[in-house]
């Protein structure tokens, strides 16, 4: 079985935490393991910080210049101009090789990782778009998504 790969994104800080610390739950919860000093001794601390964290997780796949590809990432591509690898409303709306740009977003109905702007929306990232490249993150840069 693979491992989850996950980034933890903290929402006071604005940043990414390391995950060398931080891990989740059996019901979800985000633990924070860490230690405190005390007058006769360190000891071992536990914290729920569930509400400091977005947790995003990695599609497995890896973009054009080999950066790993997660949850809440913004990418660019190519729809494939491979009419056998894309659907027939894709091909009926002329998609074939436009320039798209969107956000990775996971479907618990299909329990796949899609793409989606305003014109096209791919379930299988490594089927349906070519070059797929990540620009950003929605946490860090919202500005670069402005149509979802």
């Amino acid at each position: 079985m693979k491992n989850l790969k996950l980034r933890f994104f903290n929402k006071e800080k604005k940043e990414f935490a390391k995950p060398d610390y931080l891990y989740v739950g059996y019901n979800g919860e985000i633990i924070e393991i860490g230690e405190f000093d005390s007058p006769i001794g360190t000891y071992p601390s536990v914290h729920n910080v569930t509400h400091q964290y977005i947790v995003s997780q990695s599609t497995g796949l890896f973009d054009k210049n080999g950066k790993e590809i997660f949850e809440g990432d913004i990418v660019e591509g190519i729809v494939n101009q491979d009419n056998s690898k894309l659907c027939q409303g894709m091909i009926f709306k002329g998609l074939q090789n436009k320039k798209v740009k969107g956000v990775i977003m996971y479907s618990q109905f299909y329990a796949a990782f899609y793409f989606t702007d305003d014109d096209v929306t791919i379930l299988f990232l490594n089927y349906g778009i070519n070059d797929l490249e990540v620009i950003g993150n929605i946490y860090e840069n919202e500005g670069l998504v402005i149509n979802n």
